[in-house]
């Protein structure tokens, strides 16, 4: 079986790195974190783009890999397919940033590790990790550290770090709620109205005759209290200061979920 899907795999593969791993955004349905929509390390968009005075960021000040490997796997089968794995650290000697940098090493660090060691050895195929990859945007100060790796399947998993470097503290999505001067009760409805326009969008093309109680129930589970719950839910700045949202959205097909980015406040419908 897997012989079958690693050509699939591989013209994912290709796919994704000629167009910056997906778009976030509405105008492409692909739910992978990209380059459109997260700004690319070292290029940071000034907050007042029309202020030729204003020097970018230069995020890689700021940013740097701790990891970077990348090449071909072979199986025991002999399919040879294409790996990369890329996992951040802050380039911030600071106790806030020093314990991010330990979070991230411990958990996806570790991963990509034993995933070359895996490669190294030449171990079964299924439970590799073909993709780890990450983006990041700063504004204000507030530095959105977004990582992704993706497994034989290519469903995507995600972890997002929020730092505010000029107070030198990591930001959860209560702080940046705070921050940004919403009421959580106001700021998960206009997420959820997001989440459940989302889901109309992706779901339009499906005629009415083959959506039945699936099509409901998939609905009232993207916009239920239990899914549009803080806990669930992954926020963070674009470079622009947009806020953005990392939510899933209800799938009648494959997985009974997926990650989507929504803009909460942003008229829908």
């Amino acid at each position: 079986m897997y012989r079958k899907i690693l050509p699939i795999l591989l013209i994912l593969w290709i796919f994704a790195i000629g167009v910056g791993a997906g778009a976030l955004a509405r105008e492409n349905s692909s739910t992978v974190p990209s380059r459109s929509s997260v700004q690319p390390v070292g290029t940071a968009q000034r907050d007042d783009p029309e202020d030729p005075d204003a020097d970018p960021e230069d995020l890689t000040e700021l940013v740097q890999d701790l990891i970077h490997a990348e090449g071909e796997y072979q199986n025991e089968y002999g399919d040879i397919f294409p790996y990369g794995y890329r996992v951040p650290e802050l380039k911030i000697d600071s106790p806030a940033a020093r314990s991010i940098n330990v979070e991230i090493d411990e958990t996806i660090g570790t991963l990509a590790r034993d995933q070359l060691q895996l490669i190294h050895d030449g171990g079964d195929e299924d439970p590799m990790t073909y993709l780890i990859d990450w983006n990041a945007s700063l504004t204000d100060g507030i530095l959105s550290l977004i990582v992704e790796y993706r497994d034989i399947w290519w469903k995507p998993k995600y972890f997002v770090y929020v730092y505010d470097i000029n107070r030198d503290l990591r930001l959860d999505n209560f702080d940046l709620i705070e921050l940004f001067g919403y009421s959580e009760d106001d700021f998960l409805a206009s997420v959820r109205d997001a989440a459940g326009w989302e889901y109309i969008l992706a779901n339009e093309g499906v005629p009415a005759e083959y959506r039945g109680e699936m099509y409901d129930d998939r609905y009232a589970f993207t916009i239920s209290d239990e899914n549009i719950s803080f806990e669930n839910l992954m926020i963070y700045l674009e470079s622009d200061g947009r806020v953005a949202v990392l939510a899933r959205i209800g799938s009648m097909a494959g997985a009974g979920w997926y990650y989507h980015v929504v803009y909460p406040f942003e008229a829908v419908g």
